[in-house]
């Protein structure tokens, strides 16, 4: 009586939610010192009475319920606690209440209401009005809306209690995603995607600092995505509802970052040494060359980046993902063997066709015989039986010449050097042992022949003014007076023969070296 205080059933898809509002106007729902619930035939006296008196209709209708307030009742953790908060806290957890919901000024926070050892959620929410800008690592003050969910079918009947969760839905008028990374990839290779929720465009407040000035406190304009919090705010802290996805997870997909490392692109891996789906860290894994599109969805928005990945190597921490073919991780793709060609029809031959040398004349063309057979030894090409070669007749000697007439020294022709020896050529015709199993064709004879004119001139000189003589030259002085001797007794026959004494033509000697090989 006289209060704002009302209660209603919310259906939902998942059962029927009994909700609880009081009117916090004042410090406290009723007097000091009165009973928390009235007698079983009495009417409540106050507002805390009459809480009591809704709870057990809810446990006796079998519906979970949700009590909401303006106060917070866990003394003094929000700066908006009622006076008789530890009165109302322990109200609501002995008689089944589900969880309590409150006003925080600027923040999302989660706390607990504890009785004889018995605890249940309280979610205090306000960030929809002007809210502080961020100014320490642990910040609560996202805008959004706070989204309760009861799992009313699992409801527990002795207690008349439902697990509840919460989250905060981003305030989003504008949602961007942007690739740290890049959208051009390699194969297992880690890359971070981060988004901003920007809340509606409007005014701010001020605020007068001690002297009167007037001090600008806009509220902070953007939410940004994946949340992170590091202080000692963040116990109480709710989380935001957004998500990571990826069009087609076996070419990549977003896993669980590693909460031991400072590397924000450290992947958690599980016991078998793969990373964990998680579609809230912004870490993404290539796992298979293809592309794929990225997608952030918050507070009702969507914000896409195409990815392609390219081929690489499968390598830690993201590895590889089965494909489409079915290629598990770590193993070699699937190969198809095609089908074996069908067997040969009988009566034709499947050896190797072989090509020869066109020879004389064309070969007889092969007529299929009714079984297979095996292919004729190559014919062996005949050798050429080459004719002896004519023996070398040594050349006649020339006919000795005159003595000539006594004439001054003249330059003595040495003999020819006899020409070196030659090596006798090979014959061609060596059996060379064969490690394989194929006819050798008869051995060939090789000839070949070459002339070759070898000359060689020695010419001595003498002249009357020299007076130093070879060592030789006793040894030709004796040589030409036997030869001067000769001449003279064979003019002498001559002159006696009454003929007149003719000088010989001089004669040519010619040595011809003819090589055979």
């Amino acid at each position: 009586a006289g209060t704002a205080a009302y209660a209603l059933d919310s259906p939902g898809a998942g059962g029927t939610v009994r909700l609880i509002v009081l009117d916090y106007a004042a410090a406290t729902l009723g007097p000091a010192g009165a009973p928390p619930c009235a007698a079983a035939s009495a009417a409540p006296a106050d507002q805390r009475q009459w809480l009591c008196a809704q709870l057990d209709a809810a446990r006796a209708a079998g519906l979970p319920a949700i009590v909401l307030g303006n106060r917070g009742l866990s003394g003094g953790q929000t700066g908006n606690d009622a006076a008789d908060g530890a009165v109302v806290a322990a109200l609501l957890v002995r008689h089944g209440a589900s969880a309590y919901l409150f006003n925080a000024p600027s923040s999302n926070v989660e706390l607990r209401l504890t009785a004889d050892g018995v605890s249940i959620p309280a979610y205090g929410t306000a960030t929809l009005g002007y809210t502080a800008r961020a100014t320490t690592t642990d910040y609560l003050g996202q805008s959004g809306f706070l989204l309760l969910t009861v799992r009313a079918g699992a409801r527990d009947a002795a207690s008349n209690r439902a697990a509840v969760s919460a989250a905060v839905v981003p305030n989003a008028a504008e949602l961007g995603l942007d690739a740290t990374d890049g959208t051009l990839l390699r194969r297992s290779q880690v890359a971070l995607f981060e988004g901003l929720a920007r809340r509606p465009r409007g005014g701010g407040f001020q605020r007068r600092n001690a002297n009167g000035d007037a001090v600008d406190n806009v509220p902070q304009p953007y939410t940004p995505i994946p949340q992170t919090c590091a202080g000692s705010n963040c116990v109480k802290q709710v989380a935001l509802a957004y998500r990571f996805s990826s069009s087609d997870p076996k070419v990549g997909d977003f896993v669980a970052a590693d909460p031991a490392s400072g590397d924000p692109r450290a992947v958690k891996l599980d016991a078998t040494g793969h990373p964990t789906p998680d579609a809230r860290s912004g870490l993404f894994c290539a796992f298979n060359p293809g592309t794929t599109t990225i997608t952030l969805s918050a507070g009702g928005r969507s914000s896409t980046q195409q990815v392609t990945v390219q081929e690489g190597s499968v390598q830690q921490p993201c590895g590889t993902v089965l494909t489409a073919r079915g290629t598990a991780p770590g193993t070699a793709p699937e190969v198809t063997v095609p089908p074996a060609a069908p067997a040969p029809a009988p009566g034709i031959s499947q050896a190797p066709t072989r090509f020869s040398p066109p020879g004389p004349g064309p070969a007889p063309a092969a007529v299929p015989a009714p079984t297979p057979v095996t292919p004729p030894a190559p014919v062996p090409t005949p050798a050429t039986v080459l004719p002896a070669p004519p023996p070398v007749l040594p050349l006649p000697a020339p006919p000795a010449p005159a003595p000539p007439a006594p004439t001054p020294l003249r330059a003595i022709t040495p003999p020819p050097s006899p020409s070196p020896a030659r090596p006798t050529p090979p014959s061609g015709s060596a059996q060379v042992p064969s490690q394989v199993s194929q006819p050798v064709g008869a051995p060939e004879q090789t000839r070949e022949e070459e002339a070759a004119v070898e000359v060689v001139h020695h010419m001595a000189v003498h002249r009357p003014g020299q007076r130093t003589l070879p060592p030789w030259s006793p040894f030709a002085l004796a040589l030409l007076a036997a030869i001067g001797g000769s001449g003279a007794l064979l003019t002498a026959r001559r002159a006696g023969g009454g003929a007149r004494a003719r000088r010989p033509p001089p004669a040519w000697a010619r040595a011809d070296d003819e090589r055979r090989h």
